[in-house]
């Protein structure tokens, strides 16, 4: 970060310089200088690399023309240039709980209900464990008993009409109780930290180290074997009033998309070109994960072959908005009643295991890509809606590539060809059966193993 710290007295400073084509558009300077409000270069390298990440990352955006210029423009706003409150005498005698609810009160709004519900519950049972004490008396020993804390408490304790309205010590006394997992425990720190984070950035917490709890991403989901993605293939079967439980799974293999990304999308989402394109995007009620996850991919042939565009142009030809429409907002997303039913049609026919979900399809694809193929990380990085941040050249240089340059990346997602696809193919002719259409061609290479 050497090349990013300016010291300005006895502060650092974050310096960078904001890239020619964007000066005049977005901004009215040639680079953008942020305070770190410290005198400690350690803790000034830290802060700085947190800002050389969100610049990156807004830069990139800033290039990406699916979104509007005033979107672009807010993004600026909000990510480089947010509204600071004064820091004051009394912010050191703020509770807990106060801390917590200006961190929800600022975030709610990019969060789906879920989400916002799971935030709200997790910071409570930070407060309910902690006690709400004042910021000045939050210490690292303090957070590390909370953890050793929760590591006792079973899962949603309370939602259970036995436990809801005992103190947490009286209930890690108890036995027979199964403590939450592992992961559970993972996403309350995680979101206790976020919280912290947020307050460090607004100055009111500084000096606190937070314990950390981790696990590595590969185990919490599994990917799938190809005898496993070859049962649901074999499984998968058209239902009238249900498209979803076919064509979503089958985008979830192909395109290694997120559940409510697929769940979601609308006709106009798909590009029916020369060369068809899905847009992902946060409009009109449409929810993105974070904001590297607004992107334009190239459909894969596969998908084409077995007729999805058929399905498209079927959906659009009954003045439809949305692709599925027959799926209703749950909390906020389209995904959730898609997801119950995979559910239940995984352990069924396909695994036991339960690492093994729909979000495992995406793992998969990910997973080939990286080391099945010649992909470089930040193409992956672009086709699946992931932060590529790991390199400065490529993480705040480059344009967003276009669909025509992402086209060899995904076409070398070639997993399907040790597939046997006759059934789903068949089961797909259904869906846009006696609407004019033929059947789709197969000239893309065989579709057997």
């Amino acid at each position: 970060m050497r090349g990013f710290l300016r010291l300005r007295g006895s502060t650092y400073y974050f310096r960078c310089r904001i890239p020619h084509d964007l000066c005049t558009e977005f901004f009215t300077g040639r680079e953008l200088l942020k305070s770190l409000h410290t005198s400690d270069k350690t803790v000034a390298k830290d802060a700085a690399a947190e800002w050389y990440c969100r610049a990156s990352r807004i830069f990139s955006l800033c290039r990406v023309q699916s979104l509007s210029k005033a979107k672009r423009q807010e993004l600026v706003t909000s990510e480089l240039f947010p509204r600071r409150k004064k820091v004051t005498s009394t912010t050191s005698s703020q509770r807990l709980k106060v801390l917590f609810d200006c961190y929800v009160s600022q975030h709610k709004v990019n969060w789906r209900e879920k989400s916002l519900d799971e935030v709200t519950y997790s910071l409570g049972l930070a407060v309910e464990v902690i006690g709400n004490i004042p910021t000045s008396q939050l210490t690292s020993g303090v957070i590390k008993s909370y953890l050793a804390t929760i590591l006792q408490l079973p899962a949603n304790h309370r939602k259970s009409p036995a436990l809801r309205d005992l103190k947490v010590c009286d209930i890690i006394e108890m036995e027979g109780l199964t403590p939450m997992s592992r992961k559970s425990v993972c996403k309350h720190m995680q979101w206790l930290g976020a919280a912290l984070k947020h307050s460090k950035m607004e100055h009111l917490l500084d000096g606190i180290v937070l314990p950390t709890i981790s696990r590595n991403p590969y185990e919490e989901r599994s990917v799938y074997a190809p005898e496993e993605l070859q049962l649901i293939l074999d499984n998968l079967q058209w239902a009238e009033g249900h498209p979803d439980r076919l064509w979503v799974p089958l985008i979830g293999l192909l395109q290694g998309m997120r559940l409510n990304e697929v769940c979601q999308l609308h006709v106009d989402d798909i590009a029916l070109d020369s060369l068809p394109v899905i847009s992902i995007n946060g409009d009109d009620e449409k929810q993105v994960k974070n904001a590297d996850s607004y992107r334009r991919v190239p459909i894969h042939q596969q998908l084409i072959d077995i007729g999805f565009l058929d399905f498209v142009r079927k959906v659009k030809a009954s003045g439809e908005t949305r692709l599925f429409h027959q799926l209703k907002l749950h909390r906020g997303a389209y995904g959730h009643y898609t997801g119950k039913w995979f559910q239940i049609f995984n352990r069924k026919y396909v695994s036991k295991d339960p690492k093994k979900v729909f979000h495992s399809l995406r793992h998969g694809f990910i997973d080939y890509l990286a080391n099945n193929s010649d992909a470089k990380e930040h193409q992956i990085a672009w086709l699946v809606g992931h932060t590529n941040r790991k390199s400065q050249t490529t993480g705040r240089y480059t344009k967003p590539p276009t669909p025509t340059q992402l086209l060899p990346v995904m076409a070398m997602f070639d997993l399907w060809k040790v597939l046997k696809w006759e059934g789903v193919r068949g089961e797909a002719r259904k869906s846009f059966a006696n609407h004019g259409v033929e059947s789709p061609s197969t000239s893309s290479g065989p579709c057997t193993s």
